[in-house]
């Protein structure tokens, strides 16, 4: 890589991992929408390397995942136009913001050299360490002094959200930092992220830290492995089932007035009624959907009810998962889960276990928070891709 492409690789890294706090101090920033611009980029450079990429060949999971992801666009395009709800620059600005972590994903595995990889590994390591010490230094400050607001109080504790507009974005950067922090003293700042996340008394993130506890502690006592592999497997679906069941089913199935089931049921009817496709791209919970509304909410009755009206839409983008179907039906819904299996399973094959527990952290944060708000749609969501991509040095074989 060149100077200012490195220059650029790293401002990727820091701006994606930053942007929540500096948008918020500085929104002149936030108005030029830098994030966007950033992919942008890397998409045109994409396109400039062609036929440089065109020489590699894809492993196996990384080209079902890829074949997995254009048969979801060519899904969106094809019910789009099948069913107009929404004018072309409405849906192909959906189709951009829907690809966007998939479009850094495959810019860092191709066009990022092995050398530069492993420095950008450090690179956004180093920032991650500065966010967590920086955060944990104004969470002690705040508990006494109180400069920071907080959202609301669970279980008698402040929800602390320090320098971000919502303890779950804090919550998600000190997730990100306990899972991927190594190297000398990685443990000091994987406990300061830990008192940081429960700091944020967010439900989703501490019963994942305590799934994985105990998923490691089960296994470890196993030293066949096959049998390590098939019992860690069923265990770690057991235990997510025992410590998340009881909330997607209070919060998502069973409640009437639960706002994800809501979303959920829908999305469902969405799906069925127009099967098998979809209903397209900015149609339905995803924010192009809202900011230029969308006719479904109107024709399934949530026009009228709160979090889904024109001027209030906060409620609408909980349920990622609702999104996947309603637009692109069961079958993309499906097929969107397979993708990031692929992926998964393509970067925690023959890897050191410090590497595969930082991509197995990441694969259950990202499948979590498909069930509520669309992380994977977020610049954050963007930066976990980033850092998979970074770590996998056999994403292609070159063609002789």
């Amino acid at each position: 890589m060149k100077k200012i492409e490195r220059f650029f690789g790293y401002f990727t890294v820091f701006y994606l991992l930053n942007y929540l706090w500096i948008e918020k101090y500085i929104p002149l920033i936030g108005k030029l929408e830098l994030v966007n611009i950033i992919v942008i980029a890397w998409f045109i450079a994409s396109l400039i390397n062609f036929q440089y990429l065109a020489s590699k060949r894809l492993t196996i999971m990384n080209f079902i995942a890829f074949s997995s992801f254009l048969l979801i666009i060519f899904i969106g395009i094809l019910s789009s136009f099948l069913f107009s709800y929404q004018g072309l620059k409405m849906v192909l600005t959906d189709m951009f913001l829907f690809s966007r972590f998939m479009i850094i994903f495959y810019a860092f595995s191709f066009l990022i050299t092995e050398k530069s990889k492993n420095d950008m590994k450090e690179f956004f390591i180093l920032n991650l360490k500065g966010l967590v010490s920086i955060n944990f230094i104004l969470l002690m400050v705040n508990i006494p002094l109180k400069l920071f607001p907080t959202l609301d109080v669970r279980f008698g504790i402040p929800s602390q959200q320090l320098i971000y507009s919502h303890p779950t974005y804090l919550a998600s950067i000190s997730f990100i930092g306990w899972a991927i922090i190594s190297g000398k003293n990685k443990r000091i700042y994987q406990l300061m992220s830990l008192i940081l996340m429960i700091s944020t008394m967010r439900t989703k993130i501490l019963l994942l830290v305590l799934v994985y506890f105990m998923y490691y502690f089960l296994i470890e006592r196993i030293k066949i492995p096959t049998i390590k592999n098939i019992i860690g497997l069923t265990g770690l679906g057991t235990l997510s089932y025992t410590s998340f069941g009881d909330i997607i089913y209070t919060k998502l199935l069973s409640s009437e007035s639960s706002v994800r089931a809501t979303i959920m049921a829908k999305a469902a009817s969405i799906a069925k009624d127009h099967f098998p496709l979809g209903s397209g791209f900015a149609t339905f919970g995803s924010y192009t959907s809202f900011v230029h509304y969308s006719k479904l909410y109107n024709i399934y009755g949530l026009s009228n009810t709160y979090g889904f009206l024109t001027s209030s839409y906060q409620y609408g983008m909980d349920s990622y998962v609702s999104m996947l179907f309603a637009q692109f039906g069961f079958f993309g819904g499906f097929l969107y889960f397979v993708m990031l299996l692929a992926i998964v399973l393509n970067l925690i094959k023959d890897v050191l276990p410090d590497k595969k527990r930082s991509i197995e952290l990441l694969a259950l944060f990202l499948l979590i928070s498909c069930f509520t708000e669309s992380i994977i749609s977020t610049g954050i969501g963007i930066a976990i891709f980033g850092f998979m991509a970074i770590n996998d040095s056999k994403i292609y074989d070159i063609k002789y």
